[in-house]
């Protein structure tokens, strides 16, 4: 499998460049959605995700439990956006993390690094690509919950970075490639 990761800040243009990588894939396409309707502007942002992307590709959208089993049997390529907010519903649908001790806290990062040492490894992709925020360059969060989501994420950005073939940080449009060839 490769393993392309694309990194980008809100609106930097990080999902239309992963789309852009795969709509040159020659064999079947499945978009893995990890972002759910929670109220009326998260179901129209994600209607037009839907809408940018090829009728030919198929979508799951799933519970954010059962990804990685179900990214582990696909066949041709595969896209997941995004990472952070999968991350995000693995944490909110189990765990309280505001109110978790430090070492309650350290067990379930613990749960959820492993999570995301799981996707890293799925075998069923040719190529699969992860878009993911980057959370690190702005201010630090006043909550614990913030803090600890912001930390969680730029280990989980780490490991995924760290098995990835290639890895892109997407400004304004453009890619910055952090690590293997450019794509294009």
């Amino acid at each position: 499998m490769r393993l392309i990761f694309i990194l980008g800040g809100a609106r930097s243009g990080k999902s239309s460049f992963a789309k852009a990588i795969l709509e040159k894939y020659e064999g079947p396409v499945t978009f893995l959605a990890t972002a759910k309707p929670g109220d009326e502007e998260m179901r129209r942002r994600i209607f037009f995700h839907k809408r940018e992307r090829p009728a030919s590709w198929s979508t799951w959208e799933g519970n954010p439990k059962d990804l990685i089993d179900f990214a582990d049997a696909i066949k041709g390529a595969a896209l997941m956006d995004c990472l952070t907010t999968w991350l995000s519903e693995l944490i909110f649908d189990n765990y309280d993390i505001e109110n978790l001790s430090e070492g309650e806290w350290k067990r379930a990062e613990g749960e959820l690094l492993s999570n995301v040492e799981d996707l890293c490894g799925v075998r069923g992709p040719e190529v699969f690509v992860i878009v993911s925020n980057e959370l690190g360059c702005g201010i630090t969060p006043l909550s614990l919950m913030g803090r600890r989501f912001r930390d969680l994420h730029g280990r989980a950005n780490q490991i995924v970075a760290s098995r990835a073939e290639r890895v892109a940080m997407i400004m304004a449009g453009l890619p910055l490639w952090l690590k293997g060839k450019p794509l294009f």
